[in-house]
């Protein structure tokens, strides 16, 4: 992979995550569908698991309902000309049922170029552990 191709994968998940956060803030859910793919296996922090039909669901009847979500790719490779696979940080403000939520995570995603468009297939998030405090000498 040359650098100018390292360079174009990370301007290109970075413009998809940040449409994603902000779709995903909007409320804005058929902005949010076009995204995904129909094959999406979108694995939460708390470890629940949602296809793209259950995921959609949530958010439309209220489940999921995003505040603030704020994505930051930290590296990006290439998969092939028609994939590629981005990790980085989330933070993530959330109604989850009835409990609000300030979540700090990192995320793996998985993008699949589907004719022109590129859709999310794989998603995975964890929550970030705490800071280290600083050991004194």
């Amino acid at each position: 992979m040359t650098m100018d191709t390292l360079h174009n994968v990370m301007e290109l998940a970075t413009s998809l995550e940040q449409r994603r956060a902000a779709a995903m803030v909007s409320g804005d859910i058929d902005d949010f569908a076009v995204m995904l793919s129909p094959d999406l296996s979108y694995v939460h922090s708390s470890g629940l698991y949602d296809s793209r039909e259950s995921l959609l669901q949530k958010l439309r009847d209220g489940t999921i309902l995003y505040r603030r979500a704020e994505a930051t790719v930290e590296s990006a490779i290439a998969l092939g000309a028609d994939a590629f696979m981005a990790r980085g940080t989330l933070e993530l403000d959330a109604r989850v049922g009835a409990a609000e939520r300030q979540m700090r995570s990192i995320y793996l995603v998985i993008w699949l170029r589907d004719g022109d468009a590129w859709r999310l297939v794989g998603h995975q998030t964890t929550s970030r552990p705490p800071q280290e405090k600083a050991i004194a000498s």
